[in-house]
């Protein structure tokens, strides 16, 4: 049975008005023959009246033709076995013909419902205009290019990723420099879900790829955020469109091209929660040797033969995180090695006070992706400031330590930066942040030396070289950049024994699965009229539709008191954070529970949820470092709130030998109101808006 009707309409002008010539107008017998071989026979009908584009212009040509206006229809019966095979050709088909023909759009309409198919190039000159210039005295030919040696090629690579500003240099770096195939075809999106064409300013477009069938992919997204749930929604929707084929590689922008990445699709290995995107930042002028060296590694001069899934491969490891963790690493290690053989005049130990200069250096380093420090108008903080050092007084004598503990943090509480002039001569646009990293401890006692040469190997040797990006990956979105969750992986490897203390870094998947179960745990004890489905639905599938009381469940979480004993460098804390997050924002989502901002969010959940204990100093650090990255990343606008004090929160001690808070003794009212006292100051001393005498709380 044939159950479709599908119809191919056909101008016979061109838009200038004037009549097609024959050559255009054998799009018009290709089209006959790809549908009789889909559908089985066709048959073509002329027709009086034309029709209109969506803006109500004419199709057949000029805003007022003199003759009335005339189509070709090319018509065919589909059943609906040979429709669902052939679709996406069929729509395919008619963006060549809109080239073709040099239309401004090809009309396909299946069971009467019309769509429009743009032809590739809006900017393309019509066929009659373009055989006038082809008719002009040609130029003399180019000059065939030089052959450029490999490191000719590398420089120019990351020249162009540098510089990335247009999708011309995306199309110069594949099809030029890593011997890619040109291509320029629209994919079709008409049969997209709304949700999904909303997140993009225009149709995907394919712009380069590999013979074997591998594509590379443009796809430019309506806001001038590279969100995320857009690029999903938009590569799921091409990846299911393929059908099996190569997902390819995707080169993403934000809506005014000043923003870029690049997007590899990878099955998740435990094959149950959905594809892993892997996401590389490019354009940026920073890191870009990172990119460069990941790239050159799907490079495809002199093996242009290699089959799609052999490219596919390629693209793989080049976005394996894991290769670049690595590399961070042994690079992170050789500098702090030499950052502390090289300080002098330490009190106390040297390795603390080291670890306590990097964490600072890599937190402003993290911060500056957010635009929220600058110097001299560059965004790219401390390169900047690196460069316009005074040198006379060294680096950190002359510009850090105004840094540290005059613009971000200070015993005034405020930001001196704004009204201080010399200050602000030191160290440029810098918020008050607070937050304890940057409060001066004992080994901060002035009369410690950090050569310049030591600043310069972390500055500019290291975060010179990697990518930093200051969103947590998560088991389905990672990023191929030095994220907070790597400062996790360095403490592991580097700075505890892990065989010695027993740390050992838990992997992601991990973390996911032990937090979700212990939520679901707590829920069954805190929400007994919810039924066990329903809850392990909401938690490992972020699917409240069972949930009878939302407003029990959202109290239940608001309320959970979570604390690891032995939290390491926090990926347990942070793992939970997540999950919290991501429950309350979906209660949000469903049933308008909870109608916070994300930072809110997340700061409560920080202040009034997660606890952590840790015999090692250096891994107290660092977990109150990623947690500081983790809100800060959430803060949406120009200048940001203060941090919170996690000295309460993230504790060092001996969760196994010290004293029973709690003692066992009877309960005794004098001890209790101590207790509660206690607790009220260390709320004021870790929430941020408060105004009082911080280090005056402290000491109490």
């Amino acid at each position: 049975m044939l159950d479709h009707e599908v119809r191919l309409h056909f101008p016979t002008r061109c838009r200038c008005g004037e009549p097609l010539p024959e050559g255009p107008r054998s799009a018009l017998s290709e089209a006959v023959r790809h549908l009789s071989e889909w559908f089985g026979g066709v048959s073509i009908v002329r027709a009086q009246g034309g029709w209109d584009l969506p803006d109500k212009r004419p199709a057949s040509g000029a805003a007022a033709p003199i003759e009335a206006p005339v189509t070709d229809r090319i018509e065919a019966s589909a059943s609906v076995r040979a429709l669902k095979e052939h679709r996406v050709a069929l729509q395919r088909l008619a963006v060549r013909i809109a080239d073709e023909m040099s239309q401004d759009a090809v009309a396909l309409a299946i069971d009467g419902d019309m769509a429009f198919y743009d032809r590739a190039d809006p900017s393309a000159p019509c066929v009659h205009r373009r055989a006038a210039a082809q008719a002009l005295p040609s130029a003399a030919p180019p000059r065939p290019r030089p052959a450029r040696t490999g490191l000719e090629r590398m420089k120019a690579l990351q020249a162009a990723l540098d510089g990335l500003r247009s999708l011309d240099v995306v199309r110069k770096v594949f099809v030029e420099l890593l011997g890619y195939d040109r291509r320029d075809e629209a994919l079709p999106w008409l049969g997209w879900p709304g949700s999904a064409r909303a997140g993009l300013a225009e149709p995907p477009r394919l712009v380069a790829g590999a013979a074997s069938g591998f594509p590379v992919v443009y796809l430019r997204l309506a806001d001038n955020r590279l969100y995320r749930v857009a690029e999903r929604q938009a590569i799921e929707q091409i990846v299911k469109d393929r059908a099996g084929d190569s997902a390819g590689l995707f080169v993403v922008s934000n809506a005014a091209g000043d923003a870029w990445e690049l997007v590899n699709v990878k099955r998740d290995p435990a094959g149950a929660r959905g594809r892993v995107l892997r996401r590389m930042p490019i354009g940026r002028g920073d890191g870009a040797r990172t990119a460069t060296e990941r790239l050159w590694r799907v490079n495809l001069d002199g093996r242009e033969s290699l089959p799609a899934p052999d490219v596919h491969r390629l693209h793989d490891e080049a976005f394996d995180v894991e290769a670049v963790t690595r590399e961070f690493f042994r690079e992170y290690s050789r500098v702090f090695e030499q950052v502390e053989e090289t300080v002098e005049n330490v009190r106390g130990d040297k390795r603390l006070f080291a670890q306590t200069l990097l964490n600072r250096l890599m937190f402003v380093h993290f911060v500056a992706r957010k635009g929220w420090l600058r110097y001299k108008g560059s965004a790219d903080y401390l390169a900047a400031l690196w460069r316009g050092r005074a040198g006379h007084t060294g680096f950190y004598n002359g510009h850090l330590r105004q840094l540290f503990f005059a613009a971000l943090n200070n015993p005034q509480a405020q930001n001196l930066n704004r009204h201080n002039r010399a200050l602000h001569a030191l160290v440029g646009d810098v918020p008050y942040l607070n937050g304890g990293l940057f409060e001066e401890g004992p080994q901060d006692a002035q009369g410690e030396v950090v050569p310049d040469e030591a600043l310069d190997l972390i500055i500019n040797g290291l975060f010179g070289r990697f990518n930093f990006t200051v969103m947590e990956s998560t088991p389905l979105d990672e990023e191929v950049a030095v994220d907070p969750e790597m400062l996790g992986m360095v403490f592991e490897r580097l700075v505890t024994g892990r065989h010695e203390s027993g740390s050992y870094y838990t992997p992601k998947p991990i973390v996911s699965f032990m937090c979700r179960e212990a939520l679901k745990g707590y829920l069954r004890n805190r929400c007994p009229h919810e039924s066990e489905e329903a809850l392990a639905a909401f938690v490992d599938r972020h699917d409240p539709a069972g949930i009878r009381n939302g407003e029990a469940v959202l109290d239940s979480l608001r309320n959970v008191t979570v604390c690891d004993p032995a939290c390491g460098s926090g990926a347990y804390l942070l793992g939970m954070l997540h999950e919290l997050m991501d429950l309350r924002a979906c209660l949000f989502a469903a049933r308008s529970l909870d109608p916070v901002q994300a930072y809110d969010r997340k700061l409560e959940i920080i202040q009034r949820n997660l606890y952590g204990v840790d015999l090692d100093p250096f891994a107290v650090n660092v977990a109150r470092l990623r947690l500081w990255l983790s809100l800060a990343v959430e803060f949406d606008g120009v200048t940001p709130e203060p941090l919170p004090n996690l000295d309460f929160k993230i504790e060092e001690g001996d969760s196994l030998l010290a004293p029973d808070p709690q003692r066992g003794d009877e309960p005794d009212m004098y001890r209790q109101a101590m207790i509660d006292d206690f607790e009220a100051k260390k709320r004021d001393y870790a929430d941020p808006r408060w105004t009082g005498n911080k280090p005056a709380l402290k000491k109490e």
